[in-house]
């Protein structure tokens, strides 16, 4: 799943980087400065939670894997699973690489939502979206800055999509 989840965190960085791209200077000072606030959260974002995916979602679970492919071959003894174990626990748990609360994950979390807020701010302030979708837009980033396991990934994303739609079929509106 990270495979495939990994490159999907390029595609919404790119996302989010083109909303603020919506922002022109004429728009003025104020939305500008949000805008590049949302780039620099965003490129921030990028690089955490790809190191995040890297080294919990794919490392970890490729580990599992060959732990237990070297188990059934009897390369590994029980002793020795359970040693990997503990190091692949004390990993997830790390303060700086870990899984859950560790400074790579906090701040790729923080990351998002501070790139969903600034963005959602310069377009209001430019007029560039709707405000209900804008919400969405900034419920998508405190969503993920949750958790992005299952249900508040899922919930996440959902709502990125119904805000990026809304947005979407607005301007589609306004220009017809």
């Amino acid at each position: 799943l990270h495979m495939i989840q990994t490159p999907m965190m390029g595609l919404v960085a790119v996302g989010l980087w083109l909303l603020a791209d919506r922002v022109a200077s004429t728009d003025g000072f104020a939305a500008t400065t949000c805008a590049w606030l949302s780039r620099v959260a965003t490129f921030v974002f990028f690089v955490y939670y790809t190191a995040l995916d890297s080294i919990g979602g794919i490392g970890l679970s490729k580990t599992i894997e060959i732990t237990e492919q070297l188990a059934r071959e009897g390369k590994l003894t029980p002793e020795q699973v359970l040693g990997v174990e503990q190091v692949l626990n004390q990993t997830w748990v790390n303060p700086w690489v870990g899984g859950v609360g560790s400074f790579i994950s906090l701040t790729g979390s923080w990351a998002v939502f501070a790139s969903a807020l600034f963005v959602a701010i310069a377009l209001f302030l430019a007029k560039k979206a709707p405000w209900p979708a804008l919400i969405l837009l900034v419920a998508f980033g405190w969503e993920l800055q949750v958790s992005h396991t299952m249900p508040h990934g899922p919930i996440a994303f959902g709502l990125l999509i119904i805000s990026a739609f809304w947005s979407w079929w607005s301007g589609r509106r306004r220009t017809a």
